[in-house]
This record gives structure tokens, sequence and C-alpha cells, in this order.
């Protein structure tokens, strides 16, 4: 409970101020853990072939921080899922 006030308010430490944290929080903080993967870059956007029903795609754009999905007016149309 405390670590997580400390981490959502940014609480910060008052000179050698200290907190005891359990074993398993420490052990994520502390050294780094080998069977823990690193963390990746952000790959941005690149493109992939997709298939949707007859229609093939071979350079669909993906992007991986796109919260708004977008296709051509002339796609949708060929889909035929207009309601």
């Amino acid at each position: 409970k405390f670590l997580k006030e400390f981490c959502t308010h940014r609480r910060k430490l008052k000179g050698n101020e200290r907190i005891s944290l359990g074993r398993n929080v420490s052990a994520l903080i502390g050294k780094p853990i080998p069977h823990i993967p690193k963390k990746c870059k952000d790959p941005g956007t690149f493109t992939i072939p997709c298939i949707i029903g007859d229609g093939k795609f071979d350079n669909a754009l993906l992007d991986l921080r796109a919260s708004i999905n977008v296709m051509l007016m002339s796609v949708f149309n060929s889909l035929s899922i207009a309601k």
C-alpha cells in the first residue's frame, strides 16, 4: 500500500529517509534479474500482409500506438459491411 501511494503521489524522500518494502518489491527494484526480459524500443509504425475476406493487402499499416483505426473508403465499400 505504501509503495502504491509513494508511486502515485510521487512523494520524494527527504534526506536519508528510508522506507521498508516487502521482499518481492525489493527484488524487482534491486539488482537486474536475468529472467525478466529487457524492454524493447517502440517499433512505431510498420506494414504487414493482411487478408480480410477475399481482399489481400500486401502492405497493411500497423501502428501499435494507434487508438483510431483507419481504412480507405474504397476498401470499406468493397467489404460490404456497411449497416
